[in-house]
């Protein structure tokens, strides 16, 4: 019964979240779409490594019981990349962000660079560069590191939705008094 059930659940999965993105770029674009809106996807569009750089975490017994006999299972940094993108702060100023690729850059079939320029409202645009990679060819793209040049106090906000991190974490303000 429990296998009939996981094979359900993946075939939800794949059919709700449709296939994978073809082009780096595509991966930048979906991440940027999945921001606050569907911060399942926006996790899965990373890579482990990423997730364990971001410094973001949630400390739990059923986070720390992860394995890979228990597939389902997320970590505490995963846990906490969606959460900050449930606060309600969040999911208001992330369809606000204003995104533009600049430059895309494949070095090989494994290895590529997206450059963009990201605005929040009312604050000046900073760079942000996405490095991806893949195990081969064919296989779909994700995003191992990002990173950001031209932060100024103004742009923190938008910088810290772009790319959530607990470096960065306190530049969103919170909702209510």
């Amino acid at each position: 019964m429990r296998s009939r059930a996981a094979r359900v659940l993946a075939l939800l999965a794949v059919v709700g979240c449709g296939a994978a993105p073809d082009a780096p770029q595509d991966v930048v674009a979906l991440y940027f779409r999945s921001l606050g809106r569907d911060p399942v996807r926006s996790a899965a569009l990373v890579t482990p490594a990423f997730h364990a750089s971001h410094g973001l975490r949630i400390k739990s017994a059923w986070t720390d019981a992860a394995s890979e006999a228990q597939p389902f299972r997320a970590s505490g940094a995963e846990l906490a990349w969606m959460g900050v993108q449930r606060r309600p702060e969040f999911l208001a100023y992330a369809p606000r962000l204003s995104v533009s690729v600049t430059e895309v850059l494949r070095y090989d079939a494994q290895h590529a660079v997206v450059t963009t320029r990201v605005a929040g409202p009312g604050a000046p645009s900073f760079t942000q560069s996405f490095f991806l990679l893949r195990p081969s060819p064919g296989d779909p793209w994700r995003i191992d590191r990002i990173e950001q040049k031209e932060l100024v106090a103004a742009n923190k906000i938008a910088a810290f939705v772009a790319n959530p991190s607990r470096a960065d974490g306190r530049a969103m303000p919170r909702a209510g008094p």
